[in-house]
């Protein structure tokens, strides 16, 4: 991989952190569109070398989809119709995900923990006065179940297949999901975290290349 594209990713990553420490903006908007194409392009440059094959026809989409979400959320300032996009794109990202790995009978044995930590951690927030959940929490809860789902698939997929590419989505995949959590924390807790800020966007923006790098090597 080129050095300059490598440097350019970590240029507007650090420029996207330092600009939503200062809050939402026109400029952050744009800071972060251009941050977030970076790892399309690193699916578009694969597929313009490698050639693109019918099943990584769904990793794309995943990836694509993820960076409409982006460009949605970029905009959750201007009104409540963008953060909701946002959630929809990202809920496509999640399904394009699932597909792309597929459903076996080692992603159900690889979610059931997954699932009963969620179930705690769902009693534990309800009706948390240090929470407040905007009246999405059904949403949040069924986004969870689905970002689970995938995540399962994911680490079931590199059990089964073994590849390097698998290791790397699954790997992706991880860090999808606690960017997420540490999003829990950003968004909907009353006392806001920014230090978490540069946590959830290195994880995110780590988590989106790693499938798009994976693109390379199947």
């Amino acid at each position: 991989m080129p050095i300059l594209f490598i440097i350019s990713n970590l240029f507007f990553v650090a420029l996207l952190i330092r600009s939503s420490l200062k809050g939402d903006s026109d400029q952050r908007f744009i800071i972060k569109t251009i941050a977030c194409f970076h790892f399309v392009a690193l699916a578009l440059w694969a597929i313009l070398t490698l050639g693109i094959k019918s099943d990584q026809i769904w990793l794309i989409t995943g990836l694509v989809c993820a960076f409409l979400g982006d460009v949605a959320l970029g905009l959750k300032h201007k009104g409540s119709w963008a953060r909701n996009a946002g959630f929809l794109f990202f809920g496509l990202t999640q399904l394009s995900y699932i597909i792309f790995f597929g459903v076996s009978a080692l992603t159900i044995g690889v979610a059931v923990p997954f699932y009963l930590v969620l179930g705690i951690v769902t009693r534990r927030l309800n009706g948390n006065p240090a929470y407040d959940f905007k009246n999405i929490g059904r949403i949040a809860f069924v986004y969870a179940s689905v970002m689970i789902l995938m995540m399962s698939c994911a680490i079931a997929h590199m059990i089964l297949s073994g590849a390097e590419a698998s290791m790397i989505q699954a790997a992706g995949a991880v860090l999808f999901v606690a960017s997420d959590v540490t999003l829990l924390n950003l968004y909907y807790l009353r006392k806001k975290k920014t230090g978490l800020i540069p946590v959830y966007l290195i994880l995110y923006h780590a988590a989106q290349n790693l499938m798009a790098l994976s693109l390379w090597l199947m």
